[in-house]
């Protein structure tokens, strides 16, 4: 009994050996296969942490790029207002210098107008130191005639004399008023140059 015992394990050992050693096989590949498992299992989470810290750097990208853009919108708002304000004012230097083109003419047209007074002015001094000469010869030849003539003559040539004395106030009252519009055109021609 014993001996058929003995056989019999025997007989299974020889059987079994070959798919011992097959199962051996097996758990040494299963081994084999956890440890790999183990290892891309590593690499996996190591990518994983990989990829979150790439998309932490994305979203800080990306908050930093909005951040930009807002500047930059920010920049051509301002830059738009610059460029209207810069339009405003050569506006204002185009009509500055168009008014300033204007009060040059007409300070021009004064300057004409003031010589053509002056001109005229010495016109009538000069006619009037011919009217003032004119005044002294007859005065001149009033003394004279004062020794020899008859009161009725005398009398004559003072109604001449008032008549000459009259022309000549009144070339004077016109040397005046001349005097006085002289004085306001000098006066506005000051004010501008200031």
């Amino acid at each position: 009994m014993e001996q058929l015992k003995e056989m019999l394990k025997e007989v299974l050992q020889e059987q079994l050996a070959p798919i011992t050693v097959r199962l051996d096989g097996m758990e040494a590949r299963m081994t084999t296969m956890e440890d790999r498992m183990s290892s891309m299992e590593t690499r996996v989470i190591s990518m994983e942490d990989r990829m979150s810290s790439m998309e932490t750097r994305m979203i800080s990208m990306e908050d930093r790029m909005s951040s930009m853009e807002t500047r930059i919108i920010s920049m051509e708002d301002r830059m738009s207002s610059m460029e209207t304000r810069m339009i405003s004012m050569e506006d204002r230097m185009s009509s500055m210098e168009t008014r300033m083109i204007s009060m040059e003419d007409r300070t021009s047209s004064m300057e004409i107008r003031m010589i053509s007074m002056e001109d005229r002015m010495s016109s009538m001094e000069t006619r009037l130191a011919s009217v003032e000469n004119q005044v002294a010869s007859v005065k001149d030849q009033l003394d004279r005639m004062e020794h020899v003539q008859t009161e009725d003559v005398v009398a004559m040539i003072q109604v001449m004399d008032k008549k000459l004395t009259m022309r000549t106030d009144m070339q004077e009252r016109q040397i005046g008023v001349l005097n006085d519009r002289l004085f306001v055109v000098e006066a506005e021609v000051h004010k501008l140059h200031k």
